[in-house]
């Protein structure tokens, strides 16, 4: 460090002081904002190194300082993760599941938490929305194709106000679909029927993708770290309505672990031709 410059950390505040060369001091906060403190008493420093000997005119500008710090933090909060879209619904068990419940709770959601689909399809939570934790976004992970065999109910009786993103593994390999945020959008049918038709050999990638057997392993660290960011970037991207949302909702991300490689694949919603075996909206 430059002897012409002191750095010095807030006592009340997660902030830092920036005392440079030139006499100007400068306050850091947790975001990186760099804002230049006015008129600041000449003991500032000296109060927060030594709190008891400070004059009462530091003490006071350092208790503004934290305050503002405070308020800043606090505004960035509620940025990161609006209140109004904190209720989530994570359905699923295991280390994804359980990461993904981590990140979301430590950036601000509330996620309420179901073993399984059909355990959320009997609680009134998506049908009330008198709730007074009225969920707006439905996070679903599935290490199988039995965990995912509901997901085509959960689609008729969700209503049309709540997002919903799925994710879930086939052997190995990790999968994001797009996110479903209103009429039009891909469903879960909608990205079966794309993997099918892009595939060279569709009768096989049919019976693998609905009768492939369950995880047997625990996914690696980094395979685990790469899907529940995923999950949490298009997450924070429908909390804060960012302009990446377009883009979320029309891609199904894909992650091979085995070589280590993503993609991403377009997929587009359309009307799906009738089929006698699809779960109705009164089944």
């Amino acid at each position: 460090m430059s002897s012409h410059c002191s750095v010095v950390a807030l006592a009340g505040a997660a902030g830092h002081l920036i005392a440079s060369g030139d006499h100007t001091v400068t306050l850091r906060t947790t975001a990186g904002t760099l804002l230049q403190v006015q008129n600041p008493p000449t003991d500032l420093l000296s109060a927060l190194h030594d709190p008891a000997s400070a004059t009462k005119t530091a003490c006071t500008y350092v208790q503004r300082l934290n305050e503002e710090v405070a308020e800043r933090s606090t505004a960035d909060m509620q940025a990161r993760w609006p209140e109004a879209r904190r209720a989530v619904i994570l359905t699923g068990t295991g280390p994804i599941a359980d990461d993904t419940a981590d990140a979301l709770r430590t950036w601000g959601a509330t996620p309420r938490r179901f073993a399984t689909t059909q355990e959320l399809l009997r609680d009134p939570v998506l049908r009330d929305e008198t709730c007074v934790d009225n969920p707006k976004l439905v996070i679903s992970y599935a290490d199988s194709p039995n965990e995912r065999k509901h997901w085509g109910l959960l689609e008729a009786r969700r209503r049309p106000s709540v997002a919903w993103l799925r994710a879930y593994r086939e052997g190995e390999v990790c999968f994001v679909d797009p996110l479903t945020l209103a009429a039009g959008d891909a469903t879960a049918d909608h990205v079966v029927r794309r993997r099918i038709a892009a595939s060279l050999t569709p009768t096989a990638m049919t019976e693998w993708i609905h009768n492939a057997p369950g995880a047997t392993t625990v996914p690696d660290t980094y395979a685990r770290a790469m899907t529940v960011s995923k999950v949490l970037t298009v997450a924070l991207a429908w909390a804060q309505q960012a302009t990446t949302l377009t883009h979320h909702r029309h891609t199904l991300w894909k992650l091979v672990p085995a070589t280590a490689r993503t993609s991403e694949h377009p997929i587009l919603g359309y009307e799906l031709p009738y089929a006698a075996n699809r779960p109705q909206a009164t089944a």
